[in-house]
């Protein structure tokens, strides 16, 4: 592989071509990478430096056979607008990848996409003829219209949102047995296992070119085909953002995760709990009845987490009291996961593992005073309640000798939680069956699978 800088430019500019070829011949199956270095709007460089090595190489392309990618983080949209330019009268080209700046941005990634579809040979929207009337979609009949929608991003694959404050929505895919026996995740048989072409695109570009991800970069790339937040569709109008809640919130299944992550013991109770902040602040109140499926994941803790008078015990009292009348219960499957249920070896912390009765005793009461609120759900027909949770001492020595017993104490356990929250008939044997798909959620089938393996 040949690197070079161009002569037109004393910024750094620089076309990686392979295999090596004479710039002054017409270009054939070759890549070329064009990047500029830093920030143009930082350093004040003229997009025209950049536009005339871009029209150096593509007057000289045959089309349907130059790859190109084209790297330049910038600021100013207006600066994007200039630098990309030439590919706009370009010869048709066999692919195209443009990265306008590192961090997302909605009109950036669009204008990329806009830019090196139509260098592709596709027609862009945006070039349609004024006497070509737009589809009117919202004509459409409201059942039609769903239909629709639940084809594009608004549903995940395999159905499963996750959630955090730090992070918002956010995808999770069990990935064991996949990507090693098959050269990468991407190379994975979509029959095999489907998810794997909607996560880290990046590994089907040549490793000289970076990362074209839409979701963590204003770029596009006819290779990435990762999901992120459908937030367009709910900025066009009113009555789009309403058919789109409806696909969206109906049609997923939202698992809230606490932000330290799920295997060592949260340190101290969080200001507010991360259920609290998605189900008040989050989502819309009129998006509420919507939900059908959530799973709500607490971290690892000692006894003295989330205590009555501490501010995020009352505050998710209160978030309780909110929703109950928001939410459409008798629709709505609910998850509680204690995250010391998926902890095995190395993961499980040292005090876990030297836990006295007592100690053991709290912590079965924290399991109450948390979950027991919950029994307000019940008064309106919530539909199918299940928790998963460890016997407290299943760490310790005792448990460890003891694993039937362990397992039969955390089963009684859960089935105490699951009557003091749904009644004393409840049996959550007949509510699975009637629970439809698999219960594991994504998240949780790697990290027990993690866990079981170190």
């Amino acid at each position: 592989m040949a690197e070079f800088q161009t002569a037109q430019t004393t910024w750094p500019i620089s076309m990686r071509i392979s295999p090596t070829t004479s710039m002054a011949s017409t270009l054939q199956f070759i890549d070329v990478v064009v990047v500029v270095g830093g920030n143009a709007d930082e350093q004040g460089i003229s997009p025209r430096l950049s536009v005339n090595t871009a029209c150096y190489i593509l007057a000289r392309i045959k089309p349907f056979h130059l790859r190109i990618y084209f790297v330049c983080d910038v600021d100013r949209l207006e600066t994007a607008k200039c630098l990309v330019e030439p590919f706009r009268s370009t010869p048709t080209l066999k692919d195209c990848s443009i990265r306008l700046s590192g961090q997302p941005d909605p009109l950036l990634r669009d204008l990329a996409q806009e830019v090196a579809t139509q260098a592709m040979g596709y027609q862009h929207c945006s070039s349609l003829s004024q006497t070509q009337s737009a589809f009117r979609f919202l004509d459409l009949p409201r059942e039609l219209r769903l239909q629709i929608l639940e084809y594009t991003i608004l549903v995940k694959p395999l159905c499963e949102v996750e959630w955090d404050p730090e992070s918002n929505f956010y995808l999770h895919y069990y990935r064991r047995g996949c990507g090693g026996s098959f050269g990468g995740y991407l190379d994975c048989p979509v029959d095999f296992h489907r998810t794997c072409q909607f996560r880290y695109c990046w590994q089907a570009e040549p490793w000289h070119v970076g990362c074209f991800c839409r979701r963590y970069h204003a770029a596009f790339s006819s290779k990435c085909r990762c999901w992120s937040p459908p937030a367009s569709l709910f900025l066009i109008c009113k009555q789009l953002r309403e058919d789109a809640q409806a696909v969206f919130f109906a049609q997923n299944r939202f698992i809230i995760v606490p932000p330290g992550g799920c295997t060592s013991p949260a340190e101290s109770t969080p200001a507010r709990l991360g259920i609290s902040i998605f189900l008040t602040d989050f989502i819309p109140p009129k998006a509420l009845p919507l939900l059908r499926s959530m799973d709500i994941v607490f971290p690892p803790f000692c006894d003295d987490y989330l205590r009555p008078h501490e501010t995020a015990y009352q505050d998710w009292l209160q978030t309780i009291e909110h929703v109950s009348g928001l939410l459409n219960l008798p629709m709505l499957t609910l998850r509680v996961y204690m995250a010391d249920y998926i902890l095995h070896g190395e993961h499980v912390a040292d005090l876990q593992k030297t836990l006295t009765k007592e100690q053991g005793m709290a912590i079965i009461k924290m399991y109450a005073r948390t979950l027991g609120p919950l029994s307000k759900l019940r008064e309106n027909r919530l539909g199918q309640f299940f928790v998963h949770l460890a016997w407290p001492l299943a760490h310790t020595q005792f448990g460890l000798r003891n694993p039937t017993l362990a397992r039969k104490q955390s089963a009684y356990l859960e089935q105490r939680i699951e009557r003091l929250i749904m009644g004393d008939n409840y049996d959550r044997t007949v509510a699975q069956i009637k629970e439809s798909g698999n219960s594991k959620s994504q998240w949780l089938r790697e990290a027990y699978a993690d866990h079981m393996s170190s």
